[in-house]
């Protein structure tokens, strides 16, 4: 896992959504299981990222909410997509919709298709991960819609991965006030003010 890689592709990635006219925010969110939202406004879209979640989690909340204002809709992104299950209709379909916008985006299935091998292992995950600088969960949604991993096995090491992630969040650093509200804000933001 190579931190300042990931670090880096949200700060390009950032950069590039908000020289489009969209305002990329951050925040430490109380609510452990929301990664993000965003609010759908035709002057001022705005994106707002839990950057308690790792910043691989950051660069796919980022594209999801940017595919939910792209279809003029405001909305959540939770950690845990269990939550689909109980949603119907048309919101079950845009919720899909961003995802699969965002899984290809960030992992072209052509790409992916050449650099995919057949056995499938956590090292394989690990270094596809690192190769488009994604989550695991990303590259093992795409694993499962291939058919390449079954239901309960998505589940077990996506579920096990989000709670390492929750229990690596409770003993991190806090850092410098400061510095963190201006990362929080972002540069185009402060620049503006």
């Amino acid at each position: 896992y190579k931190r300042q890689d990931v670090d880096k592709a949200f700060k390009e990635w950032r950069r590039a959504v908000e020289s489009k006219g969209v305002f990329v925010f951050k925040e430490a969110f109380r609510q452990n299981d929301i990664s993000g939202f965003c609010l759908a406004d035709p002057t001022f879209p705005v994106i707002y990222i839990n950057n308690s979640t790792p910043h691989t989690r950051q660069v796919f909340t980022l594209f999801h909410e940017l595919a939910h204002l792209l279809l003029g809709t405001g909305g959540i992104t939770k950690i845990d997509e269990t939550y689909l299950r109980g949603i119907r209709g048309e919101n079950r379909q845009i919720e899909v919709l961003c995802n699969r916008f965002t899984a290809e985006f960030l992992v072209p299935d052509d790409d992916f298709s050449r650099h995919c091998r057949v056995h499938v292992s956590d090292q394989t995950i690990q270094d596809l991960s690192d190769r488009y600088s994604v989550s695991r969960e990303v590259i093992l949604r795409k694993l499962y819609d291939r058919g390449l991993v079954g239901r309960s096995e998505y589940e077990r090491k996506s579920q096990a991965w989000i709670a390492d992630a929750q229990r690596r969040r409770r003993y991190g650093k806090a850092g410098d006030y400061y510095r963190n509200q201006a990362v929080y804000l972002g540069d185009t933001y402060m620049a503006l003010v």
